[in-house]
């Protein structure tokens, strides 16, 4: 089709594209779906659903494009992956995400080491119970993907705890709804501040969102869930109550056993964890597992590994 506009310009339209960009929604969503990359579905899963069974290692990552590429969609689907063969040395987080894409820096640096310190700001360095959390929530944009390389691991104890945020979302929004929508309601107001001693500068970090946020479709887009909280919410008294009681129901559904799974790290091996839609903890640490686990740590954001991933297919697909 030619169309000669009033100033004398003519466009030239060919039939594929005006089928292509014709305006019906679902008929513009299935030319997507068959001509251009598509995130896959995502895959919620309880505790005995875990993908355990990956057969995912470092140098095969570094070498095979296709491999990565398996591995990015299947941490698309399930939130979570697991990498062996990556060594007992620190390097291990920057070579996996210098291949994808880049690291996040942080107040904390672009990697960190998880172990015991005398004087912790952060439970991450004691021996306590962690808490099912996601990383830095009173960021506007926390984090995309949280990764942990095991470099010594503790004799018992130190486990990585895991919970699919978004099925015990969907969980509520199907039994309990009312309980669904406070948490998607209410703001939160996710406040830390501190010194640290790595990169030597103080902190005051501020954000405001609830514990559920939804996308324009109303589909799970992104959990909040952290003890560092500020000690007030903008909300009337008389529903104060009600959003603790939303909150408990949440943090209790997280570390039932349905839909938490344990994870021991061995030396060597890595998890990425979706950090916008995993909860994750870590269980207590006694003494001798005090002075010898340690875990290298590193974040990546996922515009860009989403970014690698549709550059991968296109390249791919030659």
């Amino acid at each position: 089709m030619q169309i000669k506009w009033g100033d004398e310009h003519v466009s030239t339209y060919p039939a594929d594209w005006l089928r292509a960009h014709r305006l019906t929604a679902a008929d513009a969503n299935n030319q997507i779906s068959t001509s251009h990359f598509v995130l896959p579905a995502r895959k919620h899963w309880q505790a005995d659903g875990f993908p355990r069974d990956t057969n995912f290692s470092l140098p095969s990552l570094l070498k095979s494009e296709e491999k990565l590429q398996e591995f990015l969609l299947s941490m698309h689907e399930y939130g979570v992956a697991l990498v062996r063969d990556c060594g007992t040395d620190e390097g291990a987080v920057k070579q996996l995400a210098e291949k994808v894409a880049f690291l996040r820096h942080t107040v904390f640096g672009l990697t960190w080491l998880i172990r015991v310190l005398p004087n912790p700001n952060s439970i991450a360095y004691t021996t306590y119970e962690a808490p099912m959390h996601i990383d830095l929530p009173y960021m506007d944009t926390p984090p995309g993907i949280l990764m942990l390389h095991c470099l010594s691991q503790a004799p018992t104890g130190g486990l990585t705890y895991c919970t699919d945020g978004f099925h015990i979302a969907e969980q509520l929004r199907r039994d309990d709804p009312d309980t669904f929508r406070v948490l998607c309601d209410v703001p939160v107001t996710w406040s830390t501040h501190g010194h640290d001693s790595i990169s030597n500068m103080d902190y005051y970090f501020q954000a405001d969102a609830p514990v559920i946020e939804l996308d324009r479709d109303g589909d799970v887009k992104t959990m909040r869930l952290n003890q560092v909280r500020s000690s007030f919410l903008k909300l009337d008294a008389d529903k104060v109550a009600r959003f603790y009681a939303a909150l408990h129901t949440l943090s209790r559904m997280s570390c039932d056993a349905r839909y938490r799974a344990a994870v021991r790290l061995e030396p060597g091996e890595m998890i990425l964890i979706d950090n916008h839609r995993m909860l994750h903890g870590r269980s207590e640490l006694d003494a001798a597992g005090a002075a010898v686990r340690c875990l290298s740590g590193g974040y990546m954001d996922w515009d860009l590994v989403v970014s690698r991933m549709r550059s991968q297919h296109k390249a791919l697909a030659k």
